[in-house]
């Protein structure tokens, strides 16, 4: 009967048709003869799955795309122009660099207009003007009522940075003109934070922390937000309910992992972690009490030799969940930020790919069951409540930020093209020049910042 329930209960899931009709398929394919033990009658499946294709095929095929929708709130009558790094067309891997972007103007009661004096660079900034998944993100925009459509060309690049409020709206009354912040944008939104100047919503922003300047403050607003969204939001962590658990975090060395390792450490956990043999020492001295190098077998047999753990974090290429969540604990939750569900998009198109999808996280639903777990998929969130958390951890000497290398705001592109080539070790970020002079590129040793 567990069987039956759990894939029955599966379609509350999926709201979206395509994935009611997804859902409908497998269980008509898996379905024996007679039914589930719960005595589905066959034909019943037949109707459900008849009944979801047809309700699929009339939202696919009749509904409107999102077309080009121009958002009068974003620049609002600005004459004023800025230095901002865009992308004037998607299936790209280079910025352009210019002068004569609109500069943003504080329109709404909850606006907040930062002049921009440091901001990281992130994988996903290369995968959204590659054009990675974009009619997805399309229809977020268009629902957050963000140019879209190709309305938001050319696309300022960039997701988080550190630096000084211009402008607040009428309502906003917990930053005042003057105040250093750092603050970390949605994936969907436009413009990005690669210029002289962002404007963003007042739950997006911080204060920034006192003990580190722009510089150092600027790496930790998106992978803060990432994984408090994942660790905090989908698996319960926090100070009180963090310690003596075991956590495992993939990727010990990059911009997510860093962070994480120091997080959970802070609130007590015990961290395992993976990256390769040169990280090591540095993924010691943020704290992980177990590193596994993964340059020295598979991650398969070296999960099976450890006890197994409450909680995972998987941060990089999605065929290490499936090893991962053998090693969890009952009851135990794995979360992954990275998904097959873009490649799947762009493999197999919109209509083909959310079926695919939506099998995935059916078949997920259904192992979780059998093995009593829960595989979860965490999607960053703007959270300044996370930030003003990570402040306070910051000032205490709790986490520290670690960059590996700073690049002039003019050589952009050579930062995208940096942190695209993967094996990071912390950090990459982009310094203005109205921000402190650094010395170009952080030597390792110098990675964590003290």
């Amino acid at each position: 009967m567990g069987m039956g329930v759990t894939i029955m209960s599966s379609f509350s899931m999926f709201s979206n048709p395509l994935m009611v009709c997804a859902v409908a398929a497998a269980a008509f394919y898996f379905c024996p003869e007679n039914g589930f033990e719960i005595r589905v009658p066959r034909y019943v499946l037949q109707c459900i799955m008849g009944s979801g294709f047809l309700y699929g095929g009339y939202k696919i095929f009749f509904s409107k795309p999102a077309s080009a929708v121009k958002s009068k709130f974003i620049y609002f009558s600005s004459k004023e122009t800025m230095t901002a790094q865009t992308a004037r067309e998607y299936k790209t891997d280079k910025m352009e660099m210019t002068t004569e972007h609109p500069c943003p103007k504080v329109v709404h009661p909850n606006d907040v207009l930062v002049r921009v004096c440091a901001a990281s660079v992130n994988p996903i900034d290369h995968r959204i003007i590659a054009g990675h998944a974009r009619p997805v993100f399309d229809q977020m925009r268009l629902q957050k009522g963000l140019p879209c459509g190709g309305a938001e060309l050319p696309l300022v690049v960039g997701r988080d940075c550190s630096g000084v409020i211009e402008d607040v709206g009428s309502k906003v009354d917990k930053f005042k003109i003057g105040d250093e912040v750092f603050v970390a944008i949605g994936a969907e939104d436009t413009p990005g934070t690669f210029a002289e100047k962002v404007l963003v919503k007042d739950f997006m922003v911080a204060k920034k922390p006192s003990t580190v300047d722009h510089t150092k403050a600027a790496c930790i607003p998106y992978v803060c937000t990432t994984t408090w969204g994942a660790l905090v939001g989908r698996c319960g962590l926090g100070p009180k309910s963090t310690a003596g658990k075991r956590v495992l975090i993939l990727a010990g060395t990059g911009g997510i992992g860093t962070f994480a390792i120091q997080l959970v450490k802070a609130w007590g956990g015990h961290v395992t972690t993976t990256c390769r043999t040169d990280g090591i020492d540095l993924v010691h001295k943020l704290g992980a009490d177990d590193v596994i190098d993964y340059a020295k077998g598979t991650i398969e047999a070296a999960l099976a030799e450890r006890p197994k753990f409450d909680v995972i974090l998987v941060t990089i290429d999605p065929r290490a969940i499936a090893p991962c969540q053998s090693a969890l604990k009952k009851g135990g939750k794995l979360v992954t930020i990275v998904v097959p569900f873009i490649d799947n998009f762009r493999k197999h198109g919109m209509l083909l790919g959310r079926m695919v999808n939506a099998l995935l996280k059916l078949r997920w639903k259904i192992e979780d069951f059998l093995y009593d777990r829960t595989t979860m998929i965490s999607f960053n969130r703007p959270n300044g409540g996370a930030l003003e958390a990570a402040r306070k951890l910051i000032d205490d000497g709790k986490i520290r930020p670690v960059i590996q290398k700073t690049f002039p705001f003019e050589a952009a592109n050579e930062a995208l093209e940096y942190v695209k080539q993967g094996h990071a070790r912390g950090k990459t970020v982009i310094v203005m020049p109205n921000a402190e002079k650094r010395h170009e590129g952080a030597k390792s040793e110098e990675l964590i910042s003290e």
